[in-house]
């Protein structure tokens, strides 16, 4: 989200600021040469944005292991029934592997979500989503055990539970992530461990939605002023070097020639 929504503007913005300010300061008058730092760097601020991105995937696709205080028996076939009974649409998962030898179960999810929406006519593009969810079951020693939260307060979990998430979402994994924390509350929730719908505490590089929105539109209009000042710029400098060959005031454009032709000036 992060590398779409604001490393893309913001690589584009430098992109556009580096190559307008080396060009007016004089430190670099090489086109080519202008137009190679500002790549570089805008390419650097893109990869730093989708850093981001990656290290949050990371950490929800490995979250920290969960323990109950039921049987190994009891846990496994009570995820196998939220993973068989959980729907996205018209899309359901599918349980690909069932290995009560390793208590290990894996379940499976196969979409389309539709990107764009056609205004200039043609046909939305259809993205497809896969998800795998890889869930492994061990029982606790007795010697081990810990008490858990949620209902089960008090009592000492039985069962650690690990659940390994394999992604595969081009562009965004905006629908991906919601669909993963819903089966992720299913699951809680059906072995005790969910409390109550808590909102999620944002990270130190997870600002709300709006500010994208925010500075993209202000990264937008930025570089809209900048582009219009330099434009500007390049005409009265065009046309005082005109007028400088000429010494003909009437050339100039009735704003500069009645500024100039005011008292004083």
């Amino acid at each position: 989200m992060y590398g779409t929504f604001l490393g893309i503007p913001l690589a584009i913005a430098a992109f556009l600021a580096i190559t307008y300010y080396l060009n007016d300061t004089g430190l670099l008058k090489d086109n080519a040469g202008r137009s190679a730092v500002g790549a570089a760097i805008a390419l650097l601020l893109y990869y730093l944005a989708r850093g981001i991105d990656l290290w949050q995937n990371k950490k929800r696709d490995n979250p920290a292991p969960l323990y109950v205080p039921k049987s190994l028996p009891e846990t496994f076939g009570g995820i196998r029934e939220v993973i068989t009974e959980t729907n996205y649409g018209p899309f359901f998962w599918g349980v690909k592997t069932v290995d009560q030898d390793d208590n290990r179960l894996m379940g499976t999810l196969t979409f389309t979500e539709m990107l764009g929406i056609g205004f200039d006519g043609s046909p939305p593009i259809q993205a497809t989503r896969q998800m795998m969810l890889q869930v492994l079951l061990e029982p606790v020693p007795e010697e081990e055990q810990k008490e858990v939260a949620g209902q089960f307060a008090g009592e000492k979990g039985q069962t650690k539970i690990e659940l390994k998430w394999l992604i595969d979402s081009p562009c965004n994994r905006h629908t991906v992530n919601k669909i993963q924390d819903h089966i992720n509350r299913e699951i809680k929730q059906s072995l005790g461990l969910w409390v109550s719908e808590k909102k999620k505490e944002r990270g130190p590089f997870e600002p709300p939605d709006w500010v994208f929105w925010v500075v993209g539109l202000l990264l937008f209009y930025g570089v809209t002023r900048m582009g219009d000042e330099a434009r500007v710029k390049s005409d009265r400098e065009a046309e005082i070097k005109y007028q400088q060959d000429s010494h003909d005031w009437t050339n100039l454009s009735p704003t500069y020639r009645d500024y100039h032709e005011q008292p004083g000036k």
